[in-house]
C-alpha cells in the first residue's frame, strides 16, 4: 500500500521543484529527484541518512564543479564595494 503522506510530500517537492527551475533555470539547479536512491538513504521521505547526504553532497559537488558558479560568485565578490567601516 502506498502511503497517503509520502504521495503528498512527493507532490509538494515537485511542485517546489518546478518552481525551482522557472525562477533559477535548468543551469542553476541541481535535480536530485531520479538520483539512484534507495530506501537506506533516507530516514522519511524527506530526511537522507549518512549514506543519502554523501550521495547528495557528491551530486552538488559534481554539478558546481561542471559549472561557472564559482567563476560567477568570485566576479560578484571582485565587484562589490568595500565596507567603510
Amino acid at each position: 500500500m502506498i502511503n497517503p503522506i509520502a504521495l503528498g510530500i512527493d507532490y509538494s517537492l515537485r511542485l517546489l521543484s518546478q518552481v525551482m527551475l522557472e525562477e533559477c533555470g535548468k543551469d542553476r539547479l541541481v535535480d536530485l529527484y531520479d538520483a539512484p536512491f534507495d530506501d537506506r538513504d533516507f530516514y522519511d521521505y524527506v530526511h537522507a541518512t549518512p549514506s543519502g547526504t554523501r550521495m547528495e553532497g557528491a551530486a552538488i559537488a559534481r554539478f558546481v564543479a561542471g559549472s561557472d558558479l564559482i567563476r560567477a560568485w568570485g566576479e560578484m565578490i571582485e565587484s562589490a564595494p568595500l565596507s567603510q567601516s
